[in-house]
């Protein structure tokens, strides 16, 4: 975190814009994109592709930091060795405009892939990503819970700069070093007050405590729920924090590749050993 807060700055859309403009030139930027009814977050190539008046994506952040499927290493045969390739990863990127609920899901993924021994991987991406986020200050969607679960819709878990939409435009704020540099690459002016977010009130979601989960673990709902299931997995798939992964190899000629692709636990081939059990 920075020692002393950098002072909010004051954008309006088009200085937004043109502050994207200038991230693109030095790295990828991830940001959400309308797609007929629904938005989505993905690599844009253009500030015009931002849809600025975003809810909450359809898919959640963490395929660009842990991908759906990704290659570990490759191994080529030559005449006198074998010899192993890395691919590139860690590449410059920012996610932009990320709601405070996907942000703090990657406290989760963190203590998973950070913890001793480190995936590399998905350190290297996280070292080499910067966190643009923006408030929840509008009347929350009747499927927001954030506050249920200890989170807040202005939270600024593991973000670099946090936006607020204010009067047509966007108050920012460095929340870290990085943010600071990030930011520092944006126009608009200082603000001559700070100003002070106030999170919108929501319904308390019902929720049963933690100490009541096992009771309910074998609930009847659970085989009503199933019996629906098609098993396409999209659940897992979309979730911020699932993290199940399958490792492959795959041969072509003289080379060989090994690749890590997500999995789910809703599947029915999931536990399933070499010799046909399954525990």
């Amino acid at each position: 975190m920075i020692a002393q807060p950098m002072p909010q700055r004051r954008l309006s859309k088009e200085e937004l814009l043109a502050w994207v403009e200038r991230l693109l030139r030095e790295r990828s930027v991830i940001a959400p994109v309308r797609s007929g009814e629904r938005t989505f977050l993905q690599e844009i190539s253009a500030p015009s592709e931002v849809d600025l008046e975003v809810g909450r994506p359809v898919n959640s952040l963490k395929e660009f930091l842990f991908p759906a499927t990704e290659t570990l290493f490759r191994l080529r045969r030559g005449k006198r060795a074998v010899r192993m390739e890395l691919p590139e990863v860690g590449r410059l990127q920012v996610l932009f405009l990320v709601r405070p609920c996907d942000a703090a899901a990657l406290t989760s993924m963190d203590a998973l892939f950070l913890g001793e021994p480190a995936d590399f991987y998905w350190g290297e991406r996280r070292k080499n990503t910067a966190l643009v986020g923006l408030a929840c200050l509008a009347v929350p969607t009747p499927e927001c819970f954030c506050t249920t679960v200890g989170g807040s819709p202005i939270g600024t878990a593991n973000m670099d700069v946090i936006l607020y939409a204010q009067d047509g435009g966007y108050v920012a704020e460095a929340l870290t070093e990085r943010g600071e540099a990030l930011l520092s690459l944006a126009g608009g002016a200082a603000m001559e007050q700070p100003f002070v977010p106030q999170a919108p009130e929501l319904p308390p979601f019902p929720c049963p405590p933690i100490e009541d989960w096992q009771r309910v673990f074998d609930d009847d709902y659970w085989q009503r729920l199933g019996e629906r299931c098609l098993g396409c997995k999209i659940c897992t798939y979309n979730c911020p924090t699932c993290y199940c992964f399958d490792i492959r190899d795959r041969g072509t000629g003289g080379r060989v590749e090994r690749l890590r692709a997500w999995d789910a636990c809703t599947s029915k081939h999931y536990s399933i050993e070499a010799s046909g059990h399954d525990p």
